[in-house]
């Protein structure tokens, strides 16, 4: 069920954008994201990662596995320790499954199988059904994001993920320093900290989880180049 409420979760509502159209940057991003994912806690869901084709920056996870970075955030970034961070983070949210608890809670779970159980009849009036009662929600839901304490525990244990697989651990603090930069300097970054903390509370929250073995994985990997 969680599996199938993460395909019904329409990718159009983070930015109604389509899958960039870039084979070697799309295997490029599904690699790092399934080395991280294999570090994780579930590492058996189906996983997958894709950029999509838009200048703002954000990225978001859906139930089951599924990754999305915009390709604003993506070419914001300049080394592979810092995408692992950043896919890190959204591999954290599936493993806790902070937006699974949320749909739960609304009990769309069979609204969620439904739709995909008629994804091969586009004309079937339960899937249109369905769709219509659970589009409101997901919007809800990514608009207004995960609270502060699931974005925490994204940020800690996404740093721990990303070290585990091989990666700076301190890319993360890199990462967010982009993202405050790139605010001042007028990007599209609104949606971002609509549904995120700040990026000086996300700071604090990452220093504050380091422990020696993460200040010891403070080195930049040998994928970074």
């Amino acid at each position: 069920e969680e599996i199938a409420a993460g395909h019904a979760l329409p990718a159009m509502d983070l930015g109604a954008s389509p899958l960039l159209k870039n084979k070697r940057a799309q295997s490029y991003v599904n690699a790092i994201g399934k080395r991280i994912a294999d570090k994780s806690s579930r590492p058996d869901l189906p996983w997958s990662f894709g950029i999509l084709d838009t200048p703002s920056i954000n990225a978001f996870a859906a139930p089951g596995g599924k990754v999305l970075i915009t390709a604003g955030l993506f070419d914001l970034l300049e080394t592979e320790d810092e995408l692992a961070a950043v896919l890190g983070h959204e591999v954290a949210h599936v493993a806790r499954q902070h937006h699974w608890e949320l749909i739960k809670q609304q009990k769309l779970i069979s609204g969620a199988t439904d739709m995909v159980a008629a994804n091969t009849e586009s004309d079937n009036a339960l899937a249109n059904a369905t769709f219509d009662a659970m589009s409101d929600f997901f919007k809800q839901m990514i608009n207004s994001g995960i609270d502060k304490g699931g974005e925490y525990e994204a940020d800690s244990d996404g740093v721990i993920l990303a070290a585990n697989a091989g990666y700076d651990s301190t890319a993360m603090l890199g990462v967010l320093e982009k993202l405050a930069n790139a605010s001042e300097s007028g990007n599209d970054v609104s949606f971002l900290f609509q549904t995120h903390p700040s990026a000086e509370d996300r700071v604090n929250n990452v220093v504050m989880a380091f422990t020696p073995d993460l200040e010891n994985a403070a080195v930049p990997s040998t994928h970074s180049a």
